[in-house]
């Protein structure tokens, strides 16, 4: 077993946390495991050492990398006599990755810090100028491309893969923000490749989804796909189960944009399992959703309202009104479709609630008319005209006559089944300049359609046959031939003689 080193060496490690270049470690949530580990060096506590390697054997290597890492980024910038100003820090980390090796059988750490031993000062030094540059770099108005790609040679000669996958990684950055994604596309892959051979994960994982979320939008979906779904397994191979599902949340769009439908569904399934495992309620409701709509796609089905109300509940969970309100509306308009309006109805008025809370002022209109709709059809006629009045005025406000006229229609048509015959009337006449106006030719056929109906509930014969045939021609010209033949229909019955009562 690897004996621990001297106090007088193991104590730098207390001095870490103190270095800014620990921060992002520290950020990343690991710093309680860190002090652990600081502590069992602290203590030359060996027994305690390796129960911590067992315990996470990828958040000890992190340890022993950033310490190696720091061994760089404290190298004086002159030799006071020492051949290695921070070379201690570097020393205890190869004893630490002596124990990592030992236990878990990964040589890839310890063939990095023994390539590091080879180093000269000079070879230090450089290996910081680098690490400054990269500090540096996205920090300026002008991003130093040609510089960091002049140290790519460095850290090649170095056989520092780290370095190299870190350069390419910041020249994939720059160049897409360029506008220049093939070279953006190549770098990143160079990155992922390097950081792969350094057993970098986290990098490695980062690069694949930089390079998989560019070529998403360039739209070459296959090799998208091929990427995202390797940050998917070594996002799993790390435990980083959050960015599991969002690799797995693109990996389905990438695999639907390349017409392949169940794996991305499989990849949604899976996404949704993992994220509801992790207590990722916001994942889950996205995941649910994504997948539930594609299945819809395929025509409605009566097992997708509880999957959308699934998803809304996860996104309450989560507080994200506008995702619960989206949802709600989703599971409202499935419950429609299969013919059960009394739940839409429920679905409907949550999604108008969560709606308000969050602000929300666009979306509104369009759920208001499901909701009439929805109400109108269990026949409670006092809410669904309330939600059409709603609707109509906020359609007005924003000065859209067709979604106003749309309303109105509704309205109409809703208080003439309650027998309300004055008040559909009023609304009818209301909505009919409102669709000429907008040009709408199938809401001001509906419109006809109903004033016809009112007409000959009032006995006007003459009226109800002009008006169901002004409303057929309009429906035909909307290309609703169904509601026009129906229309049509309608006026023949008028034209017919009552039939003889004498024998």
């Amino acid at each position: 077993m690897v004996r621990l080193a001297e106090k007088s060496l193991v104590a730098v490690v207390l001095l870490a946390t103190l270095v800014p270049g620990m921060v992002p470690f520290a950020q990343s949530g690991a710093d309680n495991f860190f002090r652990l580990v600081r502590r069992a060096v602290t203590d030359e506590n060996e027994a305690e050492l390796i129960r911590l390697v067992r315990l996470d054997p990828w958040g000890f290597r992190q340890v022993i990398n950033r310490l190696a890492d720091l061994a760089l980024a404290q190298m004086p910038a002159e030799d006071e006599g020492r051949s290695l100003g921070g070379y201690n820090r570097f020393v205890v980390s190869g004893l630490l990755a002596g124990i990592y090796m030992e236990e878990t059988g990964d040589t890839t750490l310890a063939q990095r810090l023994r390539r590091m031993r080879s180093w000269t000062h000079e070879d230090f030094l450089e290996r910081r100028r680098i690490n400054i540059l990269l500090a540096g770099a996205h920090e300026e108005d002008k991003p130093p491309l040609r510089a960091l790609e002049k140290a790519v040679p460095a850290c090649q000669r170095l056989e520092d893969d780290r370095c190299v996958g870190m350069l390419h990684g910041a020249l994939g950055d720059f160049l897409e923000k360029a506008h220049r994604p093939v070279m953006a596309a190549l770098n990143f892959e160079k990155a992922a490749e390097a950081f792969r051979q350094a057993g970098a994960l986290p990098r490695l994982r980062d690069a694949l989804l930089a390079r998989g979320q560019l070529l998403l939008v360039h739209g070459d979906h296959a090799e998208a796909a091929t990427d995202l779904g390797a940050a998917a397994a070594v996002s799993q191979r790390v435990g980083d189960r959050p960015a599991r599902v969002g690799s797995l949340l693109l990996l389905a769009e990438a695999l639907m944009a390349a017409g392949r439908r169940q794996p991305a569904l499989d990849a949604l399934a899976e996404a949704r399992n993992v994220a509801i495992s992790a207590d990722l309620p916001l994942l889950a409701a996205r995941a649910i959703l994504l997948r539930t709509s594609i299945r819809d796609k395929a025509g409605p089905t009566a097992g997708t309202a509880p999957d959308y109300e699934a998803a809304a509940r996860l996104a309450e969970k989560g507080r994200d009104l506008l995702l619960a309100s989206s949802a709600y509306l989703e599971a409202a308009r499935a419950h429609a479709q299969v013919g059960d309006p009394a739940r839409g109805a429920e679905d409907i008025e949550k999604a108008l609630s969560a709606a308000r809370l969050a602000g929300m002022e666009d979306g509104l209109p369009a759920m208001l008319l499901l909701a009439g709709d929805l109400h109108g059809r269990v026949e409670d006629w006092e809410r669904a005209v309330r939600r059409l009045d709603e609707a109509a005025r906020r359609f007005r406000e924003s000065s859209d006559d067709a979604g106003a006229a749309r309303a109105l229609e509704q309205k109409g048509t809703t208080l003439l089944e309650s027998e309300q015959y004055g008040a559909a009337r009023q609304a009818l006449q209301e909505a009919l300049p409102l669709a000429r106006e907008s040009g709408s030719m199938a809401i001001e056929g509906r419109v006809e359609g109903g004033l016809a109906a009112l007409a000959l509930i009032r006995g006007d014969m003459d009226e109800a046959r002009r008006r169901y045939g002004r409303s057929a021609d309009l429906l035909e010209s909307a290309g609703d031939s169904f509601q026009a033949l129906r229309m049509r229909d309608l006026r023949r019955s008028l034209e017919t003689p009552p039939a003889s009562s004498e024998r």
